[in-house]
């Protein structure tokens, strides 16, 4: 008996693969690994309640316009327009996480004042889910909560795995990495100013880096949008190294490559943007001073907007950085450049003297890459 989850249901059933692949829409023989591969037999899916509420009281400032219809918010949220909400982590995770957004109809914050409580971001949730429950909502088989408020400014992100969100200033790369939180990531770290956020290859890190540009959709003409210039970018995927730190499947997968750079091995990664589960996207080398992670992003999926580049992050290098409340970050080390084909002598980025990566190798269509690790 194979059991394998696929997008519209969880089966357990006597059913051959040849059957699973068809309805996946996979052509001829498939195997059992493609199959898992395409189906996301891991895929862990998180039940988000999408609040939605206007405050009782309004305040002076607020930046009044009128509420995004249903249709408008679902284009953020889940539609399978290959940038939602949905599918912006579906990808980033190699579909082992998927956001399920159950959205509630706009309703009132009784006698909350705008102006007394929108800077407490906790308070905010609290509130919401409060009158949701005096509103008869349930609350049953659900794992997050979305509280998106009306009008803004809110003191909008991510807090205790939940998020205030608003139609306010903030754009959809803001959305998506605000939701990364939702889903258990953490920031990335790198070697600038006070670490936090420099990381020019993750969602987690600074927001509207590396993007690419979205055409509005439909839903949203004559829609009005605050900030619009800016709104519409699509941010980079997660960094593979963050995936291996916060999601075990991932880190047990075949999709990472363990090296002993004793022996200076000459790997293949693939392009994170267009991998799948399986696909070798990150080698992982143990040192002294930690882990130590090398992956390949290029200009594919939710990767659209990025500088092709061979990525060093590293797990347990750094020092904890405990004011800013992470445990064991993922930290951005460097990058090369990536081109084919590969000039003479080809780049390579170090990690002072305990690591190096060399690039060695690119396929024409820049979709893989060879370096050798020491």
């Amino acid at each position: 008996m194979l059991s394998v989850r696929q997008s519209k249901a969880v089966r357990s059933l006597p059913i051959s693969v040849r059957a699973l692949g068809r309805e996946a829409g996979l052509p001829g023989q498939v195997s059992v690994r493609e199959l898992l591969r395409r189906t996301g037999m891991f895929t862990k899916p998180v039940h988000v309640k999408v609040l939605r509420y206007t405050w009782g009281t309004v305040a002076p400032d607020a930046r009044n316009h009128p509420i995004w219809p249903d249709a408008a918010l679902a284009e953020i949220l889940y539609a399978p327009n290959g940038w939602s909400l949905a599918d912006f982590w579906s990808d980033s995770t190699l579909r082992l996480s998927e956001l399920r957004f159950s959205v509630e109809p706009w309703r009132v914050l009784v006698n909350v004042s705008h102006k007394d409580a929108r800077d407490d971001r906790g308070g905010v949730v609290d509130k919401c889910r409060h009158q949701a429950e005096q509103d008869g909502v349930s609350f049953e088989g659900v794992d997050r909560i979305v509280a998106m408020v009306h009008p803004p400014p809110v003191n909008a992100g991510a807090i205790g795995g939940n998020a205030v969100l608003d139609q306010g200033a903030f754009g959809l790369s803001f959305f998506q990495h605000e939701l990364g939180h939702v889903l258990g990531f953490e920031h990335a770290f790198g070697p600038c100013g006070d670490y936090v956020y420099h990381d020019d290859y993750s969602v987690m890190g600074f927001s509207a880096v590396q993007t690419r540009a979205i055409a509005v959709p439909a839903a949203f003409n004559g829609v009005q949008v605050l900030e619009a210039a800016t709104f519409w970018n699509s941010d980079r995927a997660l960094s593979p190294a963050a995936l291996y730190r916060y999601a075990a499947d991932f880190a047990a997968s075949s999709s990472v490559l363990r090296v002993d750079l004793a022996t200076r091995p000459r790997v293949r990664l693939a392009a994170f943007g267009q991998a799948g589960l399986h696909d070798p996207v990150l080698a992982v080398a143990s040192t002294a001073q930690g882990e130590i992670m090398a992956e390949y992003r290029a200009r594919f999926g939710q990767d659209g907007g990025v500088q092709p580049a061979v990525v060093v992050h590293s797990l347990r290098r750094r020092p904890v950085l405990r004011w800013h409340g992470e445990r064991d970050p993922v930290w951005y080390e460097g990058h090369m450049g990536v081109s084919s084909p590969v000039p003479s002598p080809g780049p390579s980025v170090s990690v002072d003297n305990v690591f190096k990566a060399e690039l060695v190798a690119v396929t024409p269509d820049l979709r893989y890459v060879e370096v050798v690790l020491s």
